[in-house]
Parts: C-alpha cells; sequence; structure tokens
C-alpha cells in the first residue's frame, strides 16, 4: 500500500509527461503484485510501465525487453498460456537479440553486453518452457477428449 501511494504521488507530480522513474516504479509495483501471486495486477503495472518506456525510448531498450519477459512470465504464472504469451516473450527475445547485435560500439558497456546476453538467455528458456505448457495442455486435452467417448 505504501508502495502504490509512492508511485500515486509521483504519477501526479508528473502528470502526463513520462519519467523513468515512475516507469520503473510501475515494473516493481508489478513485481510485486506478481510476488504476491496476483497476476492480474501484476499484468496491468507491467503494460504501464512498458507504454511510459515505449513513449520515452522510441526504440529498442533493455528495459523494454525486460518488462516483455516480465509479462510473458505472468502469463505464464496465470496460466494464461498460449500465443500472447509466446508473442511477449518472442517479443522480448528478438529485441534483446537486436540490441546484442546493434550495440557493438566502444560505447557499450561489458555490463551492457553481459544483461543482453543474459537477457537473450533468459527469453530463451522462458520461450521454450511456453511451448512446453502448450504442448502439455493440448496432450492433456487430446486425453480428455479420448476420456468422454461414450460406445
Amino acid at each position: 500500500v505504501a508502495c502504490q501511494e509512492s508511485i500515486v504521488e509521483k504519477v501526479n507530480f508528473y502528470k502526463d509527461n513520462y519519467h523513468v522513474d515512475i516507469a520503473r516504479e510501475l515494473n516493481n509495483i508489478g513485481s510485486l503484485y506478481n510476488d504476491l501471486c496476483d497476476w492480474k495486477s501484476a499484468r496491468k503495472y507491467y503494460i504501464r510501465a512498458l507504454d511510459m518506456y515505449e513513449q520515452i525510448y522510441k526504440c529498442d531498450h533493455v528495459d523494454c525487453a525486460m518488462i516483455l519477459n516480465n509479462i510473458g512470465i505472468c502469463e505464464r504464472s496465470d496460466m494464461l498460456i498460449g500465443s500472447s504469451q509466446v508473442k511477449f516473450l518472442t517479443h522480448a527475445h528478438q529485441m534483446y537479440l537486436r540490441l546484442a547485435t546493434t550495440t557493438t560500439t566502444t560505447t557499450t558497456t561489458m555490463n551492457e553486453k553481459i544483461n543482453y546476453m543474459e537477457g537473450i538467455a533468459k527469453t530463451a528458456v522462458n520461450t521454450i518452457l511456453a511451448f512446453y505448457d502448450i504442448e502439455q495442455l493440448q496432450k492433456d486435452y487430446d486425453n480428455d477428449d479420448t476420456d468422454n467417448i461414450y460406445y
């Protein structure tokens, strides 16, 4: 509750201006709700943070990729398994790949490169898990159909 009051104060202070600190707070609140297994609220805050980051950065950014991955994980936790989950995870994975391959300038720090590679690995694993979940659901569905056949 204190966290929510803090973000409301910041949002009111900045009004319609987008700010990285507000987006970060929205992501943090989403993570808190995710930890509490309130995935609907978590997703709401993640989406708001993503919208804000996209308005701020206007292009690929590690913060956007991280939130896309968070949304994909949230959808898996909430058993919203399917194309939406895969869409978020795939988008995050592709963004990390673009960041890793297009930011090979001398100004890119080793920590940034490591973050990109870590993001690539995390989103790859999460996407594989998403496809595994879809396959398992399909098997369960197929098994349920055969159990309900009456002769």
